[in-house]
């Protein structure tokens, strides 16, 4: 997601060069979230080779996308840590222009990281600590300009949510209160009808 929320269909050739293996989409989507992250912290999470994901976060940096900007030693060695650069919203062309492979193995492991924070949330209790809290899911047939028309929807949300965590993040630093710990998602995807489609299926909880 770019920072000024511009057009998240700009794409540069460093852009797309970096986003054409699934790993770098996770690391690039991971240090997005995070004010700084290691190679050595995204293998753990990931539970992949630290070699394979160091070179791919030098990569990153080789394209401009993340920089490095702290390194500790820990037990004789150096972890280097790495904020980003360049933010992207993985959506446009710069998404359209993936490989089919990649788009799908981006999208299961961001599926599987986000689900993993669902299961901790209720598992901890927190999932519905707070009376704001949505849960709603609906199945509808729609047309292509139906298509578009909540696709546009779900792109402005995005960058609306992006914004408005920024003004909270500086009111925050501002304020010095703790915070609340908040895990937000937007999905929207074509489903696979199982069944013949009757005229009015949802599901949807608030």
């Amino acid at each position: 997601m770019s920072d000024d929320l511009g057009d998240s269909n700009y794409v540069d050739e460093n852009m797309a060069k970096a986003l054409r293996h699934p790993v770098r989409v996770l690391i690039l989507a991971e240090v997005n979230r995070k004010e700084l992250l290691s190679p050595k912290q995204f293998a753990e999470l990931h539970d992949k080779v630290l070699s394979n994901v160091s070179y791919h976060f030098r990569q990153l940096e080789k394209y401009e996308c993340i920089e490095q900007v702290e390194e500790k030693k820990v037990r004789g060695a150096v972890e280097h840590f790495f904020k980003a650069k360049r933010r992207a919203l993985f959506d446009g062309k710069v998404w359209d222009d993936l490989p089919q492979s990649v788009k799908e193995g981006a999208s299961a492991d961001l599926f599987d990281e986000f689900l993993a924070h669902v299961s901790d949330a209720m598992r901890m209790g927190t999932f519905d600590a707070r009376n704001e809290r949505f849960l709603v899911w609906m199945k509808r047939l729609l047309d292509e300009q139906g298509w578009q028309e909540i696709a546009d929807i779900y792109r402005a949300a995005v960058h609306e949510a992006n914004a408005a965590y920024k003004r909270s993040k500086k009111r925050l630093k501002e304020s010095g209160e703790p915070g609340i710990p908040s895990t937000w998602a937007f999905l929207f995807f074509q489903s696979p009808w199982l069944e013949e489609p009757p005229e009015d299926q949802e599901g949807e909880r608030k």
